[in-house]
């Protein structure tokens, strides 16, 4: 039976590259890395980032990360270099703002509403 979430996959064009934005930039913890494999520590799931071609893909897969106050961490990592699609939207279920990383690959993040 489905137990939940084994992982989610950003196809990469360049392992360390991608390794540096999530630890520098985003500020999360590299849990485990080989020459082309990498897992980030999500919490309760890692996402894989796999050196591929082609890499990329825009909104495949969908990836959305829960963030407790989303004012205060785009603005933080904004200062870092990120870039983001769009502005902030705020809809009846919370804020929520698109992220591209270097490969073009695009996560939302998002604070629910209370």
């Amino acid at each position: 039976m489905i137990k939940g979430i084994a992982n989610v996959v950003f196809k990469v064009s360049d392992i360390s590259r991608s390794c540096d934005f999530f630890e520098k930039k985003l500020g999360l913890k590299i849990a485990y890395r080989e020459a082309n494999w990498a897992e980030v520590d999500l919490d309760a799931v890692h996402l894989g980032l796999m050196q591929a071609e082609p890499a990329g893909g825009a909104r495949n897969p969908f990836l959305s990360l829960l963030v407790d106050d989303i004012n205060a961490t785009v603005a933080t990592l904004k200062e870092r270099g990120v870039e983001f699609s769009g502005d902030i939207k705020d809809e009846p279920f919370g804020k929520l703002i698109t992220v591209n990383d270097p490969d073009g690959n695009q996560f939302d993040l998002f604070e629910a509403a209370e």
